[in-house]
């Protein structure tokens, strides 16, 4: 009878340990695809976006469509007026509107600036036509060089923890740019054309 009851106490042992090694494996597999699982930074189309700021530690630049020109040019407003470079800006709101980011970190707030993102190296903000407004802020690079680490719409720094995000390295090059570049390109001048010809006189009849 003890060796059937030692027995049974074991195969119940045995059970319990195979339940819960399985519970943790799935349970681990679940986070693992968490962590994977890419999500869009945003859920704004590029043409809601009516005026961008980009603000680096060399420049802060400011832009908004004008709703008078067909099709609807992008203008500055800061630190000059006239037209902005479209391609530069259709590229920089093409990245707001379709990134994803594949990996997040909770982390606690006080420690943001270990990623460059307490004070922020570059902050790009968004309105929209229904007057939100949408907040990227740009960090260091990671170990490898191949992404950054970016806060989407960051909470008031009162918040104990923050969500840092894995982004594409894209954003530092669309936004790291001189003026000149943020700038519509010029038009090359017109070639001026060719003098007309004056006109030979015919000669004179012979006596």
């Amino acid at each position: 009878m003890k060796l059937q009851s030692k027995t049974l106490i074991l195969a119940l042992v045995a059970a319990v340990m195979a339940g819960g090694v399985y519970f943790y494996q799935r349970q681990s597999g679940d986070s693992s695809a968490e962590q994977s699982e890419a999500k869009p930074l945003f859920s704004f189309k590029e043409a809601d976006v009516q005026s961008l700021t980009v603000k680096t530690s060399q420049q802060t630049v400011v832009f908004e469509r004008s709703p008078t020109k067909f099709p609807r040019a992008w203008q500055f407003t800061s630190p000059q007026t006239g037209p902005a470079n479209e391609a530069a800006i259709a590229y920089l709101l093409n990245l707001l509107a379709t990134e994803s980011s594949d990996r997040s970190l909770t982390v606690p707030a006080t420690q943001q600036k270990e990623f460059g993102l307490q004070p922020p190296k570059i902050t790009i903000e968004v309105k929209l036509a229904n007057q939100q407004t949408h907040r990227l802020i740009l960090g260091n690079p990671t170990f490898d060089q191949t992404k950054l680490y970016a806060a989407t719409d960051p909470p008031a720094s009162t918040q104990p923890n923050a969500n840092v995000q894995i982004v594409s390295l894209d954003f530092a090059n669309a936004v790291n740019r001189p003026l000149a570049e943020w700038q519509a390109p010029k038009e090359p001048p017109k070639a001026n054309p060719p003098p007309t010809p004056l006109p030979t006189a015919s000669p004179l009849p012979s006596p």
